[in-house]
């Protein structure tokens, strides 16, 4: 038996591991939480998952017998739902307490400090954040249909897939030997719990990948097999992390689990039975995430594409996905891909050229924005002029490209606008086009990339940046005033609107805005005024919610009844519930301060605790930049937002 180093060299393990992902004779298993995590995992996500298993070649991802039970034993218990339930409820309760946590502690002189427009700037955020959470657990609850198919497509999957071990051996074999295990930490399995109904699960299944291994050995003689188990859970009982990591720069650190800067190798008593028994090779224990990364490598390296760019997705959270110790490996791969995507851009003409490296200082930003900008102040710019850079290409090559690709070129790009490279008006309509384009992870991204620039742009180009993102908002390339703006767009950056440091480009847009005779409830730029807004509730009794009659914004009606079955603009169907549940006050403020582009701390709060009900068929009025006051019936739904 060999022990593991002490400090393990992260490039070396991904290579290895690689090596074993592209052999022929690897051998893949799924445990029981893994084929769980493929249920819950979102349709397209899970497509790509599966049509990797079944690409590989001789039927070599298998599903152990025990695993199959296990499944069969939590959806008859319904444990993925109520697992994910349990979670929304728990995450609900937990930022319900941050709420009132932040509500108590939000003092005018802080807030201002901190960039919020005031206590009540800060509160109508932290209301506006509230109601995005609880749409947002909308969708991670999902529909029982969905959940249903999802189920079917992996029980038809693990059928496929399931091996055909006799198990009876392991569990008269455990009964003798199953308290020595546990009492002794032999792996695997000796953490689960052993008061539960599935103490030496893990055991069984390791017996199965072993009993699997030793027949294959025996109908090939000669063939060192490696062994992947796939699995969501820890496996703390199969791994070992390293306590220090030699990194892609060659120093060693600790590990970082989140940015799968780690490398787990298996307990080396694992190992030795695996070659002692099964004449196997190497072993690897591997979260899904690690697994979609690793492919993603191998395949840039070989410089083919995958089709698991939504699996890799689903397996990190957002913020992560970008730092992932794999994609930094990747992007050493593709740098030349990236020299000459940046050399063919520079030919064309799209940047200028960069500054001799040989002593010459490097371009300024002003100098690189040229005629994008001509260092003029935002007060002399035009609307055209602003919505003038062309980013279709930029914008196809984002969408082309696999979700860590993604975040290379974007952090490219930035780097290039801060280098000066890159016009900060290009960089900004860039950044726009792909929000409302709502290509993959945008608008989210928004709020921290402008958080960067505000950091590393000189003033003027940071001002150029967030111009060209609000222009867009509102108006279309050609400079034209869209009838109907791009909400999802203008809601994302709006709240800028309270930091100091953006006031000259929101200046800049009211000027534009106001030359273009924009009808807005609410004009961004235009010193934050209160809007008129109030809401005509029918008395009810002190049980019963009230009825909504009309809903007033800046003296003209925000309500629309009846509106057709279907409609989007129901009320039921903005607020994701029917009259009967009714909705608070706030809720309904929040919903105007959304389909209206109004900060919400801007319209009156007198009416937020009160219940209220609708019409089925009551709904709200369009957004119509063209119509007197900004609201516009539903006659003519049209808009020119092409």
């Amino acid at each position: 038996m060999r022990l593991d180093p002490f400090t393990r060299d992260y490039r070396t393990f991904m290579t290895e591991f690689v090596e074993a992902l592209e052999a022929k004779s690897t051998r893949f298993y799924l445990d029981t939480s893994l084929l769980m995590w493929l249920i819950r995992l979102g349709a397209a996500a899970r497509k790509e998952f599966i049509g990797w298993c079944d690409s590989r070649p001789r039927n070599s991802v298998r599903v152990p017998v025990w695993a199959a039970h296990e499944l069969h034993r939590h959806l008859i218990k319904g444990t993925v739902r109520s697992n994910v339930q349990a979670t929304l409820k728990d995450t609900v309760a937990k930022y319900d307490e941050f709420a009132r946590l932040a509500s108590e502690r939000a003092d005018e002189e802080v807030c201002l400090a901190k960039g919020y427009a005031g206590r009540t700037g800060y509160i109508g955020e932290l209301e506006q954040s509230i109601a995005r959470l609880n749409n947002l657990v909308k969708v991670v609850e999902g529909e029982e249909e969905r959940l249903s198919e999802a189920a079917e497509e992996v029980i038809s999957f693990v059928n496929a897939h399931v091996l055909s071990s006799d198990i009876r051996p392991f569990v008269k074999n455990l009964s003798l030997t199953g308290s020595f295990r546990f009492s002794h930490d032999v792996p695997p399995g000796f953490h689960d719990d052993k008061k539960g109904g599935n103490a030496f699960g893990d055991v069984i299944i390791w017996e199965e990948m072993i009993l699997d291994l030793e027949a294959e050995e025996q109908s090939d003689k000669g063939t060192s097999r490696d062994a992947v188990l796939i699995s969501r859970d820890q496996k703390t009982d199969w791994v070992s992390s390293a306590p220090l990591v030699r990194n892609l720069s060659g120093e060693s650190q600790k590990s970082n689990r989140d940015q799968e800067l780690d490398v787990t190798l298996p307990l080396p008593l694992l190992v030795h039975e695996l070659v002692n028994r099964a004449h196997g090779n190497r072993l690897y224990i591997t979260q899904p995430g690690l697994l979609a990364s690793a492919l993603d490598f191998s395949s840039r390296r070989r410089k083919e594409s995958h089709a698991i760019g939504l699996w890799l997705a689903s397996s990190h959270r957002p913020d992560y996905l970008r730092r992932l110790a794999g994609n930094e490996l990747a992007l050493e791969t593709s740098s030349a891909v990236a020299v000459d995507s940046s050399r063919r851009r520079r030919d064309a003409g799209d940047i200028p050229p960069s500054a001799d490296t040989a002593g010459q200082p490097p371009l300024s930003t002003a100098s690189a924005t040229g005629e994008s900008f001509r260092s003029q102040s935002l007060e002399v710019q035009s609307v055209l002029h602003v919505m003038e850079p062309t980013v279709a290409a930029e914008v196809r090559q984002y969408q082309d490209a696999l979700p860590a690709e993604q975040s290379i070129l974007v952090a490219q790009w930035a780097a290039e606008a801060i280098r000066g490279e890159l016009p900060p008006l290009k960089f900004g309509r860039i950044l726009a086009d792909l929000s409302i384009a709502k290509a993959n992870r945008w608008p989210e991204q928004l709020p921290a990339i402008l958080e960067h620039l505000s950091k590393e742009l000189d003033r003027t180009s940071f001002d150029a940046a967030l111009l060209a993102i609000l222009a867009s908002a509102y108006f279309d390339r050609y400079g034209k005033l869209l009838r109907q703006p791009h909400v999802e767009l203008a809601t994302t950056v709006l709240p800028t609107e309270t930091n100091e440091q953006c006031k000259d480009a929101f200046r800049a847009l009211n000027r534009f805005l106001m030359e273009a005779d924009a009808q807005l409830p609410y004009t961004p730029g235009s010193g934050r005024l209160p809007v008129s807004f109030s809401m005509d509730l029918v008395l009810g009794t002190s049980n019963t919610p009230r009825m909504l009659r009309d809903v007033r914004v800046g003296k003209h009606s925000a309500l629309a009844d009846p509106l057709e079955p279907g409609s989007p603009r129901r009320l039921s169907s903005l607020l994701g519930r029917s009259p009967a549940e009714s909705c608070t006050g706030r809720e309904l403020r929040m919903l105007i301060a959304r389909e209206y582009l109004i900060p919400a701390d801007l319209l009156k709060f007198d009416q937020d605790n009160k219940k209220i009900t609708w019409s089925a068929e009551a709904g709200l009025v369009i957004l119509d930049t063209e119509t007197d006051g900004g609201l516009s019936s539903l006659a003519d739904e049209e808009s020119d937002n092409d």
